[in-house]
């Protein structure tokens, strides 16, 4: 057994984390809840203890704050997930909120009864990942457009050409290639200039994308 001392100790650091911390006895009603827990349930501590887990829910569905339900019917939302609450002694899974925070949940349970709630802030780290997905597809875009028209460029071309060439083989299927030539295009170029040329090859490259 603990003593006094190191038991308060225990409390006033699950009270100053940073991360979130809830308790929730065997009626599945809030009887802890730190400060940092009220980011996922848009609601202050002392408002949040002693209602059920259902209700909290119930609350940030009806209110648009705190946990993000993305349903139309609470009713079958709550189903699906009291069916998976408890379900097991240990699991961990990520959400977020209506005001854009991320965390990472982990859901103990203790004493048979009690279910231990930590919840982690991942915002920044959902960002970061966010950010590097949009720098792939924007470098995968510079790589396989051509920068003054905007369509696919001859690298592109080769990589499609080599899939459908391959699934063409594979599956006996019949393949078509569209060539397309501009008539009389070095002579807009001779005599108007680049930048005329440039102009005829961005609408050519419109025109054709439309169809």
């Amino acid at each position: 057994m603990l003593d006094h001392k190191i038991e308060q100790v225990i409390i006033d650091s699950l009270l100053l984390t940073k991360d979130g911390v809830g308790i929730f006895d065997a009626d599945d009603r809030l009887v802890f809840c730190n400060e940092a827990l009220e980011m996922l349930l848009g609601i202050p501590a002392e408002k949040a203890l002693n209602q059920t887990f259902s209700a909290l829910c119930f609350r940030s569905f009806t209110t648009k704050t705190g946990i993000n339900i993305e349903a139309d019917c609470f009713d079958t939302w709550i189903s699906a997930a009291l069916t998976k609450r408890r379900s097991c002694d240990y699991r961990t899974f990520e959400t977020d909120t209506v005001e854009g925070k991320h965390f990472i949940v982990t859901e103990q349970i203790v004493q048979q009864h009690f279910l231990y709630l930590y919840i982690t802030d991942i915002t920044e780290k959902k960002q970061n990942e966010q950010k590097l997905t949009l720098m792939s597809q924007e470098l995968q875009k510079l790589a396989t457009t051509d920068y003054l028209t905007g369509i696919y460029n001859r690298r592109y071309f080769y990589e499609t050409a080599k899939v459908e060439f391959s699934r063409s083989q594979r599956e006996a299927t019949k393949l078509s290639v569209l060539m397309l030539d501009l008539d009389k295009f070095k002579g807009i170029n001779d005599s108007y200039g680049h930048n005329a040329g440039d102009l005829v090859l961005q609408t050519f490259a419109c025109t054709v994308g439309d169809y």
